[in-house]
């Protein structure tokens, strides 16, 4: 919250497509997809620089393995982005990187985040309080 009017990007690892956006003012300002399953974490983390800085392209060979990226606005650059976020059941080959990552979701899967809230709901209606989930 403290970051939605900043630069950020956010990233969702699937299980067969990654989705990269970038978000600055609160604003969209770049998207990417590509197949997960051809991304090399080291290879991608570089990937995302170029992304960030506005210097990749969809023409580019990397994104010969997926379905592509564009830029609505020019991109504030990886040293303005304040914020990298990921989601996914797929969000561990982030870790496999440098970039310094917060994984937002309950349990860090925004797939249980559904669940996990009501899991909280019912508890709390049964008037019993539960921990917060790691991060």
């Amino acid at each position: 919250e403290a970051h939605a009017s900043g630069n950020v990007l956010l990233i969702n690892a699937g299980n067969g497509h990654t989705m990269a956006s970038i978000l600055s003012g609160g604003c969209v300002v770049a998207l990417f997809e590509h197949h997960t399953k051809y991304l090399d974490p080291p290879v991608f983390q570089d990937y995302m620089r170029l992304f960030a800085d506005g210097e990749a392209k969809d023409s580019d060979s990397y994104m010969d393995s997926g379905h592509g990226l564009f830029y609505l606005a020019g991109p504030p650059g990886m040293a303005s982005i304040q914020l990298i976020a990921a989601t996914g059941p797929n969000r561990g080959l982030l870790e496999q990187t440098s970039l310094e990552v917060y994984y937002p979701t309950p349990g860090g899967d925004m797939m249980m985040t559904g669940p996990m809230g009501l899991v909280r709901a019912v508890a709390g209606r049964a008037g019993q309080k539960l921990e917060p989930p790691p991060a």
